[in-house]
C-alpha cells in the first residue's frame, strides 16, 4: 500500500470517531427517514439502508498476483514483498433498519445519493465513482487500500410498493465483522451440503 493510500486511510478513520456523527435515523413528521450518519446519505421511503464497503487488495492468483476490490480483508501475510495488503478496511459496512423490519422483508435496490450532501471532511478523501463514491486519486488506477463505497435501498415487497415507515424508530448496525461472520456460517453450511 502506497504512503497516500495509507496516509488516507487513518485520516479516514479519525474523521469517522467524531462525536456527533452516529446518528442513523430522523424524524421528518411522521416519516421515518434512514440516513448514513457518517455520509449524510439519505433512503426516504425505504425499511432499510445499507452501504457496502469494497477495498483494493492483493490476491493470488495460480502463480501470481492480481489487484480486486473485495469487501472483507485479504490476509497477504504470506505474499511476496511489494504484495501487501491493508491489515483492516478502515470503514465499516452498515445496514439501518426500521424498526419491525427485517433485512429479508423486500428487495435491496442500488441507491445513487445526491454527493452535494457530503460533509467537507469527507469530500477530501471521497470523490463521486460510478453509482458511489471512491478515495482512489484516479479512479481509473486505484492502488491497494483504495476504498470504494456504494449504497443500497430496502424497499418493502408487498404488491403496493414501498410505503413510508411511521411511528417511533430505533436503528440496527451490523459492522463487518458481523456481517463476515454470518456470511462465513452461510459459506461452511452450503459446503457441507
Amino acid at each position: 500500500m502506497s504512503m497516500v493510500a495509507a496516509a488516507r486511510a487513518v485520516a479516514l478513520a479519525c474523521l469517522l470517531l467524531v462525536p456527533g456523527m452516529q446518528q442513523a435515523l430522523a424524524s421528518e413528521g411522521d416519516d421515518v427517514v434512514l440516513r448514513d450518519p457518517d455520509f449524510g446519505v439519505v433512503a426516504d421511503g425505504a425499511i432499510g439502508l445499507q452501504r457496502r464497503v469494497h477495498m483494493y487488495q492483493w490476491h493470488r492468483d495460480g502463480d501470481g498476483y492480481r489487484l480486486e476490490w473485495n469487501d472483507t480483508v485479504v490476509d497477504s501475510s504470506g505474499f511476496v514483498p511489494g504484495h501487501e495488503n491493508p491489515a483492516t478496511i478502515p470503514l465499516h459496512a452498515r445496514v439501518w433498519l426500521a424498526p419491525g423490519h427485517e433485512a429479508g422483508q423486500g428487495e435491496w435496490v442500488p441507491l445513487r445519493p445526491d454527493f452535494s450532501a457530503l460533509p467537507g471532511n469527507l469530500s477530501a478523501t471521497f470523490q463521486p465513482e460510478g453509482d458511489g463514491l471512491g478515495s482512489a486519486a484516479n479512479p481509473a488506477s486505484p492502488e491497494p487500500g483504495d476504498l470504494r463505497i456504494t449504497w443500497h435501498a430496502l424497499h418493502a415487497s408487498d404488491a403496493g410498493g414501498a410505503q413510508p415507515i411511521r411511528g417511533s424508530y430505533a436503528w440496527l448496525v451490523l459492522g463487518g465483522l458481523a456481517a463476515s461472520l454470518v456470511f462465513g456460517i452461510a459459506l461452511l453450511r452450503r459446503r457441507r451440503s
